[in-house]
């Protein structure tokens, strides 16, 4: 191998094993919770309580966790639960609890070094590395039933871990439970169904529902057909989830494109569920000729995301691995290659760097001195 080809061949090396530490070279670090559901029990409309979680990490440093309020994932009230924990959806409420809840102290440190033997009252024991105490303020105009929320512990750094990024942290979301004191009654009605004409093969038909009772609902138009003059289903339409307060009269709005949108009227039968019932109507609903409701010509505007994504970012790193290696390969007796190669190599610092940044936690000093040393070798390679 000629001597420049050799010097060509060490700088994607080198450059290959920078960027790999840098990008994957990280830790699976965990950070648990005990208990994993906290049932509070019965509490009345102004009570305050506090309550603990305790924390386990297998991190070998200091991690700092904030702790906050987050909303319990909606597969809680399809199933009703009686043990370990008592959660009935049939007399729950979906009422947003986020003002109630917050934590007496955050951030808290999960160590390594703290080792303390817990027993639950379950039964459990557990060697907790650290604990968060969570104040539920239940307001006085709280609604009856069952309420559930979780705590999101977010790692913010680690004392001497190494490339530990937030995509490799697997972090728990503990869950509490509990039951305001007073009559809990989930119902309600679709009391209407109007339709509008919105162009010549377009209609919007919105189904009326009406929450008759004591409890914040999640509420989706489950079906929607629509029948021709014979009785065959010429649409089935649905919409997305919305959530309805008691005594709240909610429209669900639903479009209807089609050739087979012609005025006259039609045949419909609805379906709203709320999780734990559903009500149905069946009513004739008439399409006038008349177009009477016009839509905005304007595009609403996305809203800006984070640009650019870890995962461009990522793949952006790749790419640029790639072209290495290949101008490496493929323009070996090319004059101005060392020029080509110290192009990409900056430009994958800079996307690493931006990486190191925008997608991970943590990038402690070692790490960086690193960096720098692979940084001058390359410089070294290239111009040395």
């Amino acid at each position: 191998m000629k001597k420049g080809s050799s010097r060509y061949f060490r700088i994607a090396t080198v450059s290959l094993l920078c960027l790999t530490h840098l990008v994957f070279g990280v830790h699976a670090l965990s950070i648990g919770s005990a208990p994993g559901v906290y049932d509070l029990g019965l509490v009345d409309p102004g009570d305050e309580i506090v309550f603990r979680y305790y924390l386990i990490t297998n991190s070998n440093s200091d991690i700092l966790v904030n702790a906050g309020y987050i909303a319990a994932h909606r597969s809680m009230y399809f199933n009703e639960k009686k043990r370990p924990y008592v959660f009935i959806p049939s007399q729950a409420s979906e009422e947003s609890i986020a003002g109630w809840v917050e934590a007496v102290k955050s951030p808290v440190v999960v160590s390594p070094a703290i080792k303390k033997t817990i027993y639950l009252p379950g039964g459990g024991v557990v060697r907790a590395n650290g604990y968060v105490d969570i104040r539920l303020q239940v307001p006085d105009d709280a609604e009856p039933g069952f309420h559930a929320g979780a705590v999101n512990l977010n790692p913010l750094f680690s004392g001497t871990g190494r490339g530990t990024g937030v995509s490799t942290m697997a972090v728990t979301r503990p869950v509490f439970v509990f039951q305001v004191s007073g009559e809990a009654v989930r119902k309600g009605e679709i009391t209407n169904i109007i339709a509008d004409r919105t162009g010549e093969k377009r209609a919007r038909i919105n189904v009326v529902f009406k929450n008759t009772g004591a409890e914040t609902m999640s509420v989706k138009l489950s079906y929607l057909k629509i029948f021709d003059k014979v009785g065959n289903v010429i649409a089935n339409l649905d919409s997305a989830l919305t959530y309805s307060r008691p005594g709240e009269v909610k429209v669900l709005p639903i479009d209807w494109t089609d050739e087979r949108v012609k005025p006259g009227v039609y045949r419909v039968e609805a379906k709203v569920s709320y999780t734990t019932g559903y009500a149905t109507h069946v009513q004739d609903v008439e399409i006038p000729d008349k177009i009477t409701i016009i839509p905005s010509k304007g595009k609403a505007k996305k809203p800006a995301g984070k640009f650019p994504s870890c995962s461009l970012l990522f793949y952006g790193i790749l790419s640029l691995l790639i072209l290495l290696v290949l101008a490496y390969l493929l323009l070996g007796k090319y004059s101005n290659l060392p020029y080509i190669l110290a192009l990409i190599v900056f430009l994958l610092v800079v996307l690493v760097l931006w990486y190191v940044v925008q997608c991970t936690a943590i990038l402690n000093m070692l790490d960086i001195l690193l960096f720098l040393i692979i940084i001058v070798l390359i410089v070294y390679l290239i111009w040395g």
